[in-house]
């Protein structure tokens, strides 16, 4: 499985198993495949996109990965654990962080040492076999995805906007739009999947962001900064909840490793 690892500044520890970085905003790092250079000088991505920034970069670099192979792209805090389960039902309010029980918890949280320590028996490298998409564990919150953007103060007319986006790009359906306002399930969009299933999906969510961005961008304050970056997380969500559950694609799920020195997960004000 090849893996891309997107980070806005230089790492506070070593990833230790093979991957491919991409760095984004002013960061640079030599050898590391810089996304700035596959930005157009009118779009200002800035924080707004957050991971998603590394898009056409990702997509240029694997060109030539075949259709078969296996791709994902993570943000450099968060990595995919091994304990899979296929069970579609997981509750946000049992163990969202470290558990004693592997089999429900949604994120083991493990500071850099125990990443460099613990990685090959912690962390999932591979696609498990007999799958087409690895998710991370879906989350069942008891609102739906219109009521959780009025709840998070996060603003609902960026979600509107890019819902109508992705009915033109093709991305979902204007069925599975309708039905988006009674969907209490999310995925972190966070996922691993064959290469024509990736590159598919994010070049009609590349267009989704540049239209988006030169037709309805409003700049918001504060976490809010980052609006459009949640709107293209929850069309995300909405895709793979889609493929799941209407399509019933070959997909399982699994913890999510989050790296964090004081073992507490905080979110991420600047960057990706």
């Amino acid at each position: 499985m090849h893996k891309y690892i997107v980070a806005h500044q230089k790492l506070e520890w070593k990833i230790p198993f093979e991957h491919k970085l991409v760095t984004v905003g002013p960061y640079r790092e030599p050898g590391a495949i810089y996304s700035g250079d596959y930005l157009s000088e009118d779009i200002n991505l800035n924080r707004t996109f957050a991971i998603y920034r590394a898009i056409p970069a990702i997509l240029k670099d694997m060109e030539n990965l075949p259709d078969d192979d296996y791709v994902t792209m993570l943000g450099y805090r968060a990595y995919f654990g091994r304990h899979l389960s296929s069970d579609y039902t997981h509750s946000f309010l049992d163990n969202f962080t470290n558990s004693e029980s592997p089999d429900k918890q949604y994120r083991n949280i493990m500071s850099p040492e125990e990443l460099q320590n613990d990685w090959q028996s912690k962390v999932l490298l591979d696609m498990p076999v007999g799958y087409d998409l690895l998710t991370c564990k879906p989350l069942g919150i008891g609102a739906n995805i219109m009521s959780q953007y009025a709840i998070s103060h996060t603003h609902l007319d960026d979600l509107l906007f890019g819902l109508a986006h992705a009915v033109r790009a093709g991305i979902i359906s204007s069925q599975i739009a309708g039905l988006v306002a009674s969907t209490s399930t999310i995925h972190v969009a966070i996922f691993a999947s064959k290469v024509k299933f990736f590159r598919d999906l994010f070049e009609r969510i590349w267009w989704l962001i540049t239209t988006y961005y030169e037709k309805n961008h409003i700049q918001r304050d504060g976490y809010n900064e980052r609006s459009l970056n949640f709107m293209v997380e929850r069309i995300i969500s909405i895709f793979l909840i889609g493929k799941i559950y209407g399509e019933n694609f070959p997909a399982i799920s699994t913890d999510m490793i989050a790296i964090d020195q004081n073992l507490e997960y905080q979110i991420t004000v600047n960057g990706v």
